[in-house]
């Protein structure tokens, strides 16, 4: 039984965004970390390459940790 290796370029950009705004946007303070939500989906390796690439384009920009991103202009334009 062959199962499938996940890539980054399994992770679409939208989908990203959409977990991103959907932590910055929740004013609760348990919430979950975008890092987390998207984790318990993929791989973290495959998470952080798809963030570096991300921050790469200025679609995301963070500060001490990429576990905490947040969408740049240019990011939220993807989601409408």
């Amino acid at each position: 039984m062959n199962r499938k290796v996940l890539q980054v370029k399994d992770i679409s950009d939208t989908e990203v965004a959409a977990v991103v705004a959907m932590y910055w946007d929740n004013p609760d303070p348990d919430r979950q970390l975008a890092w987390h939500v998207l984790c318990e989906r993929y791989p973290e390796k495959v998470v952080a390459r798809k963030l570096g690439k991300m921050v790469d384009v200025g679609l995301l920009e963070y500060g001490v940790s990429l576990m905490v991103p947040w969408l740049t202009e240019k990011g939220k334009m993807l989601l409408g």
